[in-house]
C-alpha cells in the first residue's frame, strides 16, 4: 500500500512539473513545391552550459511521403527517428540529427520542449530541409541555412519567439507554428482531487496495529512493577 501511494504521489509530482516547464507546437510546412528525396535535420546548441534541456519532436506527418533509411547524429543526446519520434538533449554543445525522407505534398510534427536557461547565451533549436546528399540546405536565411530557429531563454514560450524563413529558389514558404494548449485546468483539478481520494482509501483510518500494541505495552508495565 504505501509504494503504491508512493508511486501515485511521484506521478503526480511529475505531471504538474511537466506541465509548468514544457510547451507544445505544432510545426506545418508546405512541401508541394518538392518531389523525390530529401533530408531534414534539426540540431540543439548548448549555449548556456548550465541549464539542460530536452525536445521532443513527434507525430511527424508527411503528406503522403515517408521516412527513408536510417538517421544520422552527431552528439550522444540524441534518440530516435523519424517514423517513431525523435528525443534530443543538449549533452552536448552541439547535438545534430538528420534523415532522408520521401518528400509529399507536406510536413508536419509536434516540438515539446522544455525552456531552462541560466544565464548567458541561451540554448538554440533549428530545423533544416536539405538535398539528399544533406550538402545544401533550403532556406532565405544566409547566417543558418534554417527554416526554423527558437531560443531557449528561460521565458515563457509563445509562437511569436519563433524565427522563421521560407526558400525562395524552391517555392518554399515559411513554415507556420501553432501552439498546442495544455490540458484544461479543470482536468488538472480534477486529476488532484481523485488522486487525494484514492489516497485516502489507501490510507487506513486506524492503525491494524494500535490495539495489539496498546496491550502489549500495558502488560509489559505490569511486569516491571511486579519486578
Amino acid at each position: 500500500m504505501k509504494l503504491i501511494t508512493h508511486l501515485f504521489a511521484g506521478l503526480l509530482l511529475l505531471s504538474t512539473a511537466n506541465a509548468a516547464h514544457a510547451a507544445s507546437f505544432l510545426i506545418t510546412l508546405n512541401t508541394a513545391s518538392l518531389s523525390g528525396e530529401e533530408t531534414l535535420a534539426f540540431s540543439l546548441t548548448n549555449g548556456d552550459g548550465l541549464a539542460d534541456n530536452r525536445i521532443q519532436l513527434t507525430n511527424f506527418n508527411f503528406g503522403g511521403g515517408n521516412p527513408l533509411a536510417s538517421p544520422s547524429d552527431q552528439g550522444s543526446g540524441i534518440s530516435g527517428n523519424l517514423g517513431a519520434g525523435i528525443t534530443i538533449k543538449d549533452s552536448d554543445f552541439l547535438e545534430l540529427f538528420s534523415q532522408p525522407f520521401k518528400v509529399g505534398s507536406s510536413l508536419s510534427f509536434d516540438v515539446t520542449t522544455t525552456d531552462a536557461f541560466g544565464g548567458g547565451t541561451p540554448d538554440g533549436f533549428l530545423m533544416y530541409l536539405c538535398d539528399a546528399t544533406f550538402t545544401t540546405c533550403y532556406s532565405d536565411d544566409p547566417l543558418t541555412d534554417s527554416l526554423l530557429s527558437l531560443q531557449l531563454t528561460g521565458s515563457p514560450l509563445k509562437t511569436s519567439d519563433f524565427v522563421l524563413f521560407g526558400a525562395t529558389a524552391q517555392g518554399l514558404n515559411a513554415p507556420t507554428v501553432t501552439s498546442v494548449p495544455e490540458p484544461p485546468a479543470f482536468f488538472v483539478g480534477l486529476a488532484v482531487v481523485l488522486g487525494t481520494a484514492l489516497l485516502g482509501r489507501l490510507r487506513p483510518s486506524k492503525p491494524p496495529y494500535s490495539k495489539n500494541l496498546m496491550s502489549l505495552l500495558a502488560v509489559s508495565s505490569c511486569a516491571c512493577t511486579d519486578a
